[in-house]
């Protein structure tokens, strides 16, 4: 079977760690072209079969490191650690022609369909995983407003790489604004070598508040340093 919407965004959030030490992998979002019609015409259930004769035509198509899951009726996502641009726009094509080419027979029913590809990178300069998975559906929508069957490679533009900067710049403010405001405090634990080696070695640990006095879950202040490059 595939990969369910939990692994996914979990791998995401993993890409973005390794883009932060300057690992580069990419994001494919697919959505199945004219779902809506071939479920009204052959119902759920005939549907259904086709969706998943999809998944296994796209699982056929990935490398055994990649990352295929479901992610929604109609759309899967596929992550391509440690791949760039010109690799990921190969296998881009590569799953849209391999789904254009299928035939699917139901009950009597010859089907075809096609897709409209979304993909975008995961670098240094983008590491923010969620920030890259919304600039990759919204290559999906344009790929769909062309007619579908196509891919799009989400280029940002100006306005995309302002809200990066501003994302990185809330991130430290609010790391920066709770020590002001002694809501933040370090904790500098000690490491001991059984070994008896002499070299001093200490874990620091960090601890935010919000303004009620509640603290940061660690998974929200791993995200706060990782957006802020810290992480």
């Amino acid at each position: 079977g595939l990969f369910n919407h939990r692994h996914m965004r979990a791998k995401l959030d993993s890409l973005g760690k390794a883009a932060n030490a300057g690992v580069q992998s990419a994001v494919i979002l697919i959505e199945l072209d004219n779902f809506e019609n071939i479920r009204r015409t052959l119902g759920i259930a005939l549907t259904n079969d086709i969706v998943r004769d999809v998944a296994r035509v796209l699982k056929k198509s990935v490398g055994e490191r990649d990352h295929l899951a479901r992610m929604t009726e109609k759309t899967f996502s596929v992550l391509l650690p440690e791949q760039g641009l010109e690799e990921a726009s190969t296998i881009a094509e590569k799953l849209r022609f391999a789904i254009q080419e299928h035939i699917w027979d139901h009950a009597g029913h010859s089907v075809a369909t096609t897709c409209s590809v979304g993909m975008g990178i995961i670098d240094p300069d983008r590491p923010n995983p969620e920030l890259v998975l919304e600039q990759v559906d919204r290559a999906v929508h344009e790929a769909v407003s062309l007619g579908g069957n196509v891919v799009r490679v989400f280029q940002p533009d100006e306005r995309d790489l302002e809200a990066e900067a501003a994302t990185v710049e809330l991130s430290s403010a609010v790391i920066d604004r709770a020590f002001d405001e002694e809501r933040a405090s370090l904790l500098f634990q000690p490491i001991v070598d059984l070994a008896g080696e002499s070299t001093e070695i200490y874990e620091i640990l960090l601890s935010l508040k919000d303004r009620s006095g509640a603290p940061f879950a660690n998974e929200d202040i791993f995200k706060i340093l990782e957006a802020s490059g810290e992480a």
